[in-house]
This record gives C-alpha cells, sequence and structure tokens, in this order.
C-alpha cells in the first residue's frame, strides 16, 4: 500500500490493468486497493478526517473506465530511494557473494543489482570489489556443487595428519583470503565445515549428492562446535570487554566474573588459538585442554625469547 500511493502520484493517470501488472496483483486486488483508499487518509488540523484529509480519486474514471486519477493525496509524497553512494554500497555487496550463490539464484541477483540502480536518486559510482580467487584445488568443489555431484578428497586434519574424505558439497564460502567448504561427511556422518587450502587430490565422483541440504538454511558463522571438522574444544578466559573477539567461533559465554568471563569454543587447529590470543594479549587465557595450553605458552615463551634477543628491540 505504501509503495502504490506514490506510484499513483507520479502515473495518475493509469489503467487499472498497468496498475496491476506493475505490482504483480490482480486486476480485482488493485480495484480492491484504490477503493480502500478512497477511505484513507490523515486525521488533518480537526483530528476528524475531512474531506481535504483523505486521497481522492476521480470516481466516474474508475468506476466507468477503470482508470485510476488520483485527484488529491495526502502523507510523504515519494517513496524513499537510495543515493547514488548507496547504491553503489549495496551493489558491491551483491556482487561480491553473487559468485557463492548457486547457479539458479545468480539472475535474482542480478535483477535486485538493476532495481536498485534504477531506483536510486543518482548514477550509483562504480565500485570495484574484490574477493580471493577460489584457489585451483577448488575449482572441481564449484563444479561438483552445481552438479550436485560428490567429491572425494585427502584432508589434512588439526592433528596435522591426512585423512580420507568423502563429502556432499553444499556451498563455498570465503573469509578473508581463505575459502571454506561446507558440506555432509559420510566420515563424520554429519555437516563439516573444511578448508580448501587442506584439501589434497580432489576428485569429483559419478554419484549424485545423497543428502539434500538447502544451502541457505546453513548458519552464517564458519566456525561453530558442529560443523568444524575434526575441531579441538578449547575453553578460555577472556576479558569482557573483548568477547566481541568470539564472534566468529560461536562461543557459548559464561557470565562474567569480576570482568571475566569463560567461553567454550571449537577451532580447527591450534594455530587458530594462537592468532586468537595474538589479537588480545593478556586479556585472553587458554585454560583447557592442556596439550592447548601447553602449545600457547610454548609459543609465547618462544616469541618472548626472540623479541628479548633481537636487537632492534634493545636498542
Amino acid at each position: 500500500m505504501l509503495s502504490i500511493v506514490p506510484f499513483l502520484i507520479d502515473n495518475s493517470p493509469i489503467s487499472v490493468t498497468d496498475a496491476a501488472s506493475t505490482f504483480g496483483v490482480s486486476e480485482n486486488e488493485m480495484r480492491s486497493i484504490v477503493r480502500t483508499l478512497f477511505v484513507t487518509g490523515v486525521p488533518g488540523d480537526s483530528g476528524k478526517g475531512l474531506h481535504g484529509d483523505l486521497f481522492d480519486f476521480d470516481y466516474d474514471s474508475f468506476e466507468d473506465d477503470d482508470i485510476i486519477e488520483m485527484t488529491n493525496h495526502v502523507g510523504p509524497a515519494e517513496t524513499p530511494r537510495f543515493s547514488g553512494r548507496e547504491a553503489a554500497a549495496l551493489i558491491a555487496g551483491l556482487q561480491y557473494m553473487s559468485d557463492v550463490v548457486r547457479d539458479e539464484e545468480r539472475s535474482s541477483v542480478d535483477a535486485l543489482i538493476n532495481k536498485i540502480r534504477r531506483g536510486a536518486t543518482g548514477s550509483p559510482e562504480n565500485i570495484s570489489v574484490r574477493r580471493a580467487p577460489l584457489p585451483d584445488r577448488a575449482v572441481p568443489l564449484a563444479g561438483a556443487i552445481s552438479e550436485n555431484m560428490q567429491v572425494e578428497f585427502s584432508y589434512l586434519n588439526a592433528e596435522g595428519s591426512l585423512e580420507e574424505r568423502r563429502v556432499c558439497p553444499i556451498r563455498l564460502d570465503v573469509v578473508g583470503n581463505t575459502w571454506y567448504l561446507r558440506g555432509f561427511c559420510h566420515l563424520r556422518d554429519s555437516m563439516r565445515t573444511f578448508r580448501t587450502d587442506r584439501m589434497r587430490n580432489v576428485l569429483v565422483l559419478s554419484e549424485a549428492r545423497d543428502h539434500a541440504i538447502d544451502p541457505a538454511s546453513l548458519p552464517d558463522t564458519l566456525f561453530d562446535a558442529p560443523s568444524v571438522d575434526s575441531g579441538i574444544a578449547v575453553i578460555v578466559e577472556i576479558s569482557e570487554s573483548a568477547v566481541s573477539l568470539l564472534s566468529d567461533y560461536d562461543a557459548t559465554v559464561s557470565e562474567p566474573t569480576g570482568g571475566v568471563v569463560r567461553a567454550e569454543l571449537t577451532v580447527a587447529h591450534l594455530v587458530n588459538l594462537r592468532k586468537l590470543v595474538a589479537l588480545a594479549p593478556g586479556v585472553v587465557r587458554v585454560v583447557s585442554p592442556d596439550f592447548a595450553v601447553a602449545e600457547v605458552a610454548q609459543w609465547a615463551t618462544s616469541g618472548a625469547s626472540w623479541h628479548k634477543n633481537d636487537p632492534l628491540t634493545r636498542a
């Protein structure tokens, strides 16, 4: 209803047929909308909704000729529209994601881009958004997703050993410069997330996918405990002010005690745990498991030793 009013203001008079076609409704539905507008308006200064406070149309043209001709309008006369800069930002985001949507959805993305471009108050600026290129080893994965086929590959797990995996690939996602495959793993009998840079010998099989999962149903967060393949469950204590650093891990966070919270999360590799600690030195402490505590402690000790002996830091 809100979008029809400014349209009629700009395009009146217009036939019921053309108006209905524009909004994808039946002619009877459009007539019903117009009849509702006949008794719609604002209270006005009197607060009683007098004649000048209501939408008005040429009644005879409407009833006799099926023509909608607005003769009085109230309230907002313009549809809110994006500026050229706002439209450019939205278009850039849609272009960025268009490479990872399913082929049958790509036309919808293109249609939305064109709609935003046409509806902007000014011509959108040309913004080029570059994503990390899909690595060569991941190219067959994109084909398998498009063709609904299964794949096999060797995968370097969190313990540093190779495992043979058979997967129904569902979706490719990119975070920073790293591409991830999300799919149903037959070995684990559940959904998993795999780093493509840890895959070896990717092979597209002749068997069709036997697990139909809608890519849109997958959570946006990659690094949650159930989905990260061969992940390491760890417990950390972190300053309450730095909890936002855990947003990508879908961590379970306890209530703060003395400005500190305890969080349970899953990391794919101990390297990732070291990166987390490095993001907030002094405010993140690894509590368990013991081998993770030892790994981070050794890494921190080595770093401190190197820093102490670096001639540049001693100067």
